[in-house]
């Protein structure tokens, strides 16, 4: 029988413990690494939408009547946002967000003055030590968006999902799980699987 995924294994830590990497596997990285030309996710991974099998040890994905789709462009440019935010890479993360508004209504030079402005105070905020990770790529989107860059619809889902992912990570695991460590996991996974012919995105 299946449970709300934020209920399962609740008297095995060990076997809960697995369960983030299938949720961030299943709903983040799927998608991500799909090689399709158009990727499909769920934008409203909450826990109501999520059941597990504890027996068969298997994640239940419900409701995918929110749905939103992303190219393989716009994928390309995600993952390369996220490795370039871990890296601390500002001139990489600048390029990714130009590329993922490249067709924002504004005028060009104002866009990516704006962009570069914003990543460039984002990363000279940033404490010494502290890793930043998928979350902060996510909310430098947000913050340069609300600054009147604008981001395909889709961009926007995805973005949500990240958070509302991370939101039930929190309740099976606590603030111990990095998704940006599982994507890079899965796509060195990929890429060592197909003996270095897997490039997509």
């Amino acid at each position: 029988s299946s449970v709300k995924v934020t209920d399962a294994f609740a008297r095995s830590p060990i076997r809960r413990s697995r369960i983030p990497d299938q949720l961030i596997e299943a709903l983040i990285a799927v998608p991500l690494f799909c090689r399709e030309d158009v990727a499909v996710f769920h934008a409203d991974p909450h826990a109501g939408n999520l059941l597990y099998d504890e027996t068969n040890r298997e994640l239940i994905v419900m409701d995918w009547a929110l749905a939103g789709r992303l190219s393989l462009e716009s994928r390309r440019q995600l993952v390369l946002l996220v490795v370039m935010t871990t890296l601390r890479n500002a001139a990489g993360v600048r390029l990714a967000i130009r590329a993922l508004s490249r067709n924002s209504p504004e005028p060009r030079r104002e866009r990516e003055r704006l962009i570069d402005s914003r990543v460039n105070r984002f990363f000279s905020q940033l404490p010494y030590g502290r890793s930043p990770g998928t979350l902060d790529a996510m909310r430098l989107l947000d913050e340069i968006a609300l600054a009147g860059v604008h981001f395909p619809t889709s961009l926007f889902f995805f973005r949500k999902s990240v958070f509302t992912l991370d939101g039930v990570l929190q309740d099976v695991a606590g603030t111990d799980i990095r998704i940006d460590y599982v994507i890079v996991r899965e796509f060195l996974t990929r890429w060592l699987g197909s003996f270095g012919m897997f490039h997509s995105p």
